[in-house]
């Protein structure tokens, strides 16, 4: 009886190392239909083992594709978020050419898109000034905050000099900004944050 159950357990561990070679073998192999091409001196996988090969494989090739789209899905988005940044921004020119500061700016965009009821809070999120060129780079909180503030703001006098408001060159009309197929809403709000998008304050 003992001697029986041993050579059991032999045949038993035989067959866990072809499966072992085989299962080795699919992974390095490319991810195709046919059957896995065996080494010299290697037993031909029985019905059971090919089963399991076959789910294996189709799961590798499933985890490939789940892969590849999100990649894409991730640089969809990347492309709505750069898009929406450029249409929040707002070229101003004809500054003052001596000492006007960043916080003079953003100080006269807020009040006075607050006070003609164009925005509630304060609608300016970023400012780049350029001192020598005497214009400004104007980010607001949202695309049609930067509209509104083209619309009704252009020509507006600040310091004694007549604003010339308007889009930036690279300007880009926003994008439709929704979900984005093959990327999980968590990995597209944690885009969202990193690239500075999103909807705007209330």
């Amino acid at each position: 009886g003992r001697k029986s159950r041993a050579g059991g357990g032999g045949e038993l561990d035989n067959e866990r190392r072809a499966n072992a070679r085989l299962l080795a073998q699919a992974v390095l192999s490319p991810v195709g239909g046919g059957q896995p091409t065996l080494g010299a001196g290697m037993p031909a996988p029985n019905s059971y083992q090919m089963q399991g090969l076959q789910g294996m494989m189709g799961s590798v090739a499933n985890t490939h594709q789940v892969f590849g789209q999100s990649l894409l899905g991730a640089n969809q988005l990347k492309i709505q978020l750069e898009a929406e940044k450029k249409a929040r921004r707002i070229h101003v020119g004809n500054l003052p050419s001596k000492g006007t500061k960043e916080s003079e700016i953003k100080e006269f965009f807020n009040e006075s898109m607050k006070q003609m009821g164009l925005a509630v809070g304060d609608p300016v999120k970023d400012i780049y000034y350029n001192a020598t060129g005497n214009f400004a780079f104007v980010e607001m909180r949202s695309p049609e905050e930067a509209t509104r503030c083209i619309q009704s703001l252009d020509g507006s006098e600040f310091q004694g000099s007549k604003l010339k408001l308007s889009r930036p060159p690279d300007y880009t009309q926003a994008l439709s900004f929704g979900p984005v197929a093959g990327l999980p809403q968590a990995g597209m709000q944690q885009l969202q944050g990193m690239m500075g998008g999103g909807a705007p304050p209330p």
